[in-house]
């Protein structure tokens, strides 16, 4: 049976459900999602506001899947910016930067595509980095009721 690989990588800009005072669903802004067979996907949002509950200039996100001859792996990205987010006055972030990395050498791939419902084990090294650049001018407390 012929084994390939099963990509998986997905990416939000924003979304948020708030439940206080008034129940509001915000979906998402700026989604990529990548296929099982790798590629590349993108989303770019301009500027959206929700009232005065959140708002934000820009929001950029990308998933790609693919695999590198170079490296001998299979390698998945998903990566999120956003920037001038401001949730309710009182929380904002100028840039804020969600990144993920997943590189998977070739050898240590064993995903039957044919037979998903089969127990498989991946085995390499995985990356994971997530920055941001907060600022904020809440307490932690305020912060828990504005979330």
């Amino acid at each position: 049976m012929e084994k390939r690989f099963v990509f998986r990588g997905n990416a939000v800009g924003v979304a948020a459900h708030i439940h206080k005072p008034d129940d509001l669903i915000i979906w998402v802004q700026g989604a990529s999602s990548l296929p099982v067979i790798g590629g590349y996907s993108r989303s770019n949002v301009d500027r959206a506001a929700f009232g005065d509950v959140l708002s934000f200039d820009n929001a950029r996100t990308q998933a790609t899947g693919d695999f590198s001859v170079r490296e001998n792996a299979y390698k998945t990205l998903a990566d999120s910016v956003v920037k001038a987010l401001n949730v309710n006055g009182r929380l904002t972030a100028t840039r804020s930067r969600q990144r993920s990395l997943q590189h998977i050498p070739w050898m240590a791939v064993s995903l039957p595509l044919s037979r998903p419902e089969r127990k498989s084990q991946i085995s390499g090294s995985t990356d994971i980095r997530s920055t941001s650049n907060w600022t904020s001018n809440c307490s932690p407390n305020t912060l828990r009721e504005i979330l």
